[in-house]
């Protein structure tokens, strides 16, 4: 039998460098070419998964690179800093600062809210956002998708390139408030959901959690033993054991400060963490949910709420028909407002609507969480009908919308409305 010999070369871009894959192929004539192109694809694969791995590394690079900067300025990364210098300058659910709110502030806080949106927030949402594009395609989603599969789907975005980086820096580091920072924001990405239910939660605190109990100071030491009690590290008998030979070990730790670390490891442990050890390590620490305000939010799910709601999405969008945009540009929520220009609104409604001109509208769904909604409408066209997301805020007394739609927002339980 006469047989075939070829070289396929396949080639994978990665970022700004080109991998080449070269394959030998032997094969009888009448067998499958297609063999020749799984091959490939199977030596690719490593390219593929490695440089989804190398895009966390970067992530990680940055955002230790933003806690040394932050440390250096005397600034710690904790509750404090996001809720005092971050919280209402930057466009929530995103990453980017809100110009009016920049207006007037000292050069250094302008610096951190800056660094925030460049080094520590955007990075880790875009990488974030790529990775799970294939869990929103709405058919064929992949199984590590699914809910109860988080260990599958840790593993299958790579994302333990970022803290395996985090955790070299935080090594390599020597400084007391850098190494804190560092630590800090390691705890703060382990807190997000899709690691809520991850197994391999615990080893990254465990480690980064003992390179800094290594020389940390008494006050750095309790304030990550605080905040890692917040994160869903669940049980941890390795936490114990590393916060019970701190609170053995470190020769100039007070008698209070003793207590309070022996508390944290028996709470990792398993025991219950005292109300009034609790209320201390919450006023030096801070991270408890906030209290309700003197004066309750109202009930946006209330039919008052979402009858005024609908209305004003109707109004909004028959502008919009109309290609009244310069009017509609009104009803846009101030972060929008303050995010982009009448110009660039007005120039990009006129490109969709000469697409898809839709002269009937249905409210297919509402979600509501607190004074903000997501309404799911149908449209229909002369040719076609689609759906889109509307997402809307309450501010000055009325609904207002809001573009783009909060990444994640799906998934900080908004209740569905009738």
């Amino acid at each position: 039998m006469s047989e075939r010999r070829d070289q396929a070369s396949y080639h994978l871009m990665d970022g700004g460098n080109v991998g080449t894959v070269l394959v030998d192929c032997d094969y009888p004539r009448s067998g499958a070419a297609g063999f020749c192109t799984r091959v490939a694809l199977l030596l690719m694969l490593p390219l593929i998964l490695g440089s989804k791995a190398d895009e966390w590394a970067s992530v990680a690079e940055q955002n230790a690179r933003f806690a040394v900067v932050l440390a250096r300025d005397g600034v710690r990364f904790d509750s404090r800093y996001l809720g005092n210098i971050i919280e209402g300058r930057v466009v929530s659910g995103g990453c980017r600062p809100r110009p009016s709110k920049l207006d007037g502030l000292d050069p250094i806080t302008r610096k951190q809210i800056l660094l925030y949106a460049d080094e520590y927030c955007e990075p880790w949402f875009r990488v974030l956002s790529e990775s799970l594009e294939s869990c929103d395609r709405g058919v064929f989603v992949p199984k590590w998708c699914e809910s109860g599969n988080e260990a599958l789907g840790v593993e299958h975005i790579r994302i333990g390139s970022y803290f395996e980086t985090m955790i070299a820096a935080l090594q390599r580091e020597s400084a007391h408030r850098e190494r804190y920072n560092i630590m800090s924001v390691i705890t703060e990405r382990l807190a997000h959901k899709i690691l809520r239910d991850s197994p391999q939660i615990e080893g990254w605190a465990v480690r980064g959690a003992t390179i800094l109990l290594d020389s940390a100071e008494p006050d750095e030491a309790l304030g990550v033993g605080w905040s890692l009690l917040i994160v869903p590290v669940r049980k941890s008998t390795a936490l114990g054991e590393a916060y019970r030979n701190y609170a053995i070990g470190y020769p100039r730790l007070s008698d209070e400060d003793r207590r309070l670390a022996e508390e944290i490891a028996r709470a990792f442990e398993g025991a219950i963490l005292p109300v009034g050890v609790r209320d201390e390590l919450h006023e030096r620490y801070g991270r408890l949910p906030k209290a309700s305000p003197a004066t309750p939010t109202p009930d946006r799910t209330a039919a008052s709420e979402v009858r005024l709601l609908v209305e004003r999405l109707r109004t909004y969008y028959r502008l919009i028909g109309e290609k009244r945009f310069a009017e509609s540009w009104g009803m846009l929520a101030t972060e929008s407002r303050e995010t982009s220009s009448e110009e660039e609104y007005v120039r990009t409604w006129a490109y969709l609507e000469r697409k898809h001109s839709a002269s009937d509208l249905r409210v297919v769904r509402i979600r509501v969480k607190g004074d903000s909604a997501l309404v799911n409408i149908e449209r229909r066209g002369k040719k076609d009908v689609w759906e889109e997301g509307s997402f809307w805020v309450f501010e000055r007394g009325t609904w207002y919308v809001m573009m783009p739609i909060p990444p994640f927002w799906e998934d900080s339980g908004p209740v569905e409305v009738p």
